[in-house]
């Protein structure tokens, strides 16, 4: 999957009433993709990732199971990305990031508005594992350790305040 499309880690997002999206990055601007509506967009023959996707995210899936399962669902997205790259999909569901209304549709303030999931071979750690000890204090409420898993950690972000909404 080509990193530069998403960073060290991949954004899901819920947007639109609870959907699940993927943020990428592309030339023209940022984009979500609606995963549960771009499975159309998966090859006839890929059977097994639209099926895992579309049995954890479909009815607003939590996000526990998207972690839990996290080593089925990123083989999943990791199909979908580039696709959207290429813009040559049908069945490709994806509008830009200022298009979609953030957040849970419950309007619940302490819900997940957002997770990023990075994965222990994409992160460069430092050798003190100051990085990690400076995020998990930052937020020692939301940071985990999923090693088990194959998962380095993950940042949640409440649905008041998307990061990506902050201008530096």
């Amino acid at each position: 999957m080509p990193r530069s499309a998403m960073g060290p880690a991949m954004k899901l997002i819920r947007f639109d009433k609870g959907k699940t999206g993927l943020v990428i990055d592309r030339a023209d601007g940022r984009y979500v993709i609606d995963v549960v509506g771009s499975l159309g967009a998966l090859a006839a023959d890929d059977l097994i990732a639209r099926e895992v996707l579309s049995g954890v995210l479909k009815d607003n899936g939590s996000w526990a199971t998207v972690i839990e399962q996290w080593p089925h669902v990123r083989r999943g997205l990791q199909k979908l990305v580039p696709l959207a790259l290429a813009r040559e999909a049908s069945g490709l569901v994806m509008r830009r990031l200022d298009e979609v209304h953030l957040g849970d549709p419950s309007g619940n303030p302490d819900g997940i508005a957002s997770i990023d999931i990075a994965e222990q071979s994409e992160v460069a750690l430092h050798p003190t594992g100051r990085e990690l000890m400076a995020r998990q204090a930052a937020h020692p409420d939301i940071a985990a350790e999923r090693s088990d898993r194959g998962v380095f950690g993950f940042d949640a972000c409440l649905a008041e305040e998307p990061p990506w909404s902050r201008r530096v």
